[in-house]
């Protein structure tokens, strides 16, 4: 297999949608770009319109659900995504932050904002060392990845090519 990005007219054309969502405010289990989306149905959304994946399916989630479950919820969702809704083309390789790979453009990462390690936020890596993500009260944006994301990361997915 191969990286899905290595291949320019790929990386191009999810570049393209992906910063057409740029501007879409914070709205939490929200998925219309220019009207609001959440950091995990963004990315969904963004695999959708870049037809990576068929369409986004999802269950309700709580918007405080980190603080008072175990569950996975954006991991899980970005694994169901890939391994469900894909189109026949795409896998998707899991690493952890301890197997030290280099970030690739259109990897997937995720992170955890709190102590507990729970995974409750998640954003595109772009070429040039910058995220692609949808946070409270900012809404898409695009930023340098800051120290704070890179010591508190808990996921790399980046998408395959079979």
């Amino acid at each position: 297999m191969k990286k899905y990005f290595e291949n320019d007219t790929n990386y191009k054309r999810f570049e393209g949608v992906i910063n057409s969502w740029i501007g879409t405010p914070y709205k939490h289990l929200t998925l219309v770009k220019g009207r609001g989306a959440d950091c995990a149905l963004f990315i969904g959304g963004v695999m959708r319109d870049a037809g990576i994946i068929k369409k986004v399916v999802y269950d309700y989630y709580p918007r405080n659900w980190h603080i008072h479950t175990k569950t996975e919820y954006v991991v899980d969702g970005i694994l169901r995504h890939v391994n469900e809704q894909a189109i026949e083309s795409i896998a998707v390789e899991r690493y952890m932050p301890d197997e030290k790979i280099e970030f690739y453009r259109g990897d997937i990462l995720t992170f955890t904002m709190r102590d507990n390690a729970i995974t409750n936020h998640a954003a595109y890596y772009m070429e040039g060392g910058f995220l692609i993500h949808s946070m409270q009260r900012i809404g898409v944006h695009k930023v340098t990845i800051p120290s704070f994301f890179t010591q508190h990361l808990t996921n790399i997915f980046r998408l395959m090519e079979k």
